[in-house]
């Protein structure tokens, strides 16, 4: 915790800065947290499916789609960054990210803290993120997190760091803040990629939220998209739709869902 209130202070220090081209991308794990008082791998919620090795068409409980063939394969024994969305380029913007759970055991509650520095090695942009979709995260499953920069505009030449932090699974965190979504379907319809989710938990789902990364045939990360589900409740067992805009229809994607 004092990782994350130390990196907010700063945040707010640091002075508006300009961008005009995309930044390197590193990524760098830290020595995840412990705390005693979790219980490893009890999950009151569903946890989500692992995703297929090969590039086919999946659809699952939190996370779905016909990319995880271009992710990489992650780090063992840690949960690691595995691809990176455009960053962002105005104040409400935000960067996605794809984590991989290889600890050999359920994590919940992943968090990151991202470091953006000039060739100089001065400090010019620092990101915070919010709670992964899923936030209940099996052993070798995906979760997509949103970062938030300050300032948002990264400056051109700087270096993105990623440090992860995680901690093993609440039952009681995860069923009140982290339940994942069933995706059911999924079209790209009016220019915005649409369809369904239903929640499968035993308890209400609150504020579902649907994310999109579109991938191209390297691998690269060509744009993200976020959407909410309506309604804003989804009882046991009820199903509710989204909507999520991006830049341009995509072959290759990866949904994550939850709430």
């Amino acid at each position: 915790m004092r990782h994350r209130v130390t990196c907010l202070a700063l945040i707010a220090l640091l002075a508006t800065t300009s961008a005009s081209a995309a930044p390197t991308l590193t990524y760098s794990q830290a020595t995840p947290m412990t705390e005693t008082s979790a219980t490893p791998g009890a999950a009151a919620v569903p946890a989500g499916a692992t995703p297929p090795a090969s590039g086919a068409a999946s659809l699952g409980i939190g996370i779905a789609g016909n990319a995880f063939d271009l992710v990489a394969p992650g780090t063992p024994g840690e949960v690691s960054v595995v691809a990176t969305g455009p960053l962002p380029t105005d104040e409400m913007a935000t960067q996605l990210v794809l984590v991989r759970n290889l600890t050999g055991a359920p994590v919940g509650r992943t968090s990151i803290i991202a470091t953006a520095r000039d060739a100089s090695g001065a400090l010019v942009a620092l990101g915070a993120s919010f709670l992964p979709t899923p936030v209940l995260v099996p052993d070798g499953g995906l979760a997509m997190m949103r970062v938030r920069f300050q300032p948002a505009q990264i400056p051109a030449g700087a270096m993105v760091e990623y440090q992860v932090w995680n901690a093993a699974p609440r039952p009681e965190v995860e069923t009140l803040q982290g339940l994942a979504l069933a995706i059911d379907e999924m079209v790209f319809m009016d220019g915005r990629y649409q369809g369904t989710v239903t929640n499968t938990a035993e308890v209400d789902a609150w504020g579902g939220s649907v994310l999109v990364m579109c991938f191209g045939p390297d691998g690269t990360v060509t744009a993200t998209g976020a959407g909410t589900v309506d309604p804003f409740k989804l009882s046991p067992g009820a199903t509710g739709t989204f909507a999520v805009s991006t830049a341009a229809e995509c072959d290759r994607y990866i949904v994550a869902a939850g709430t």
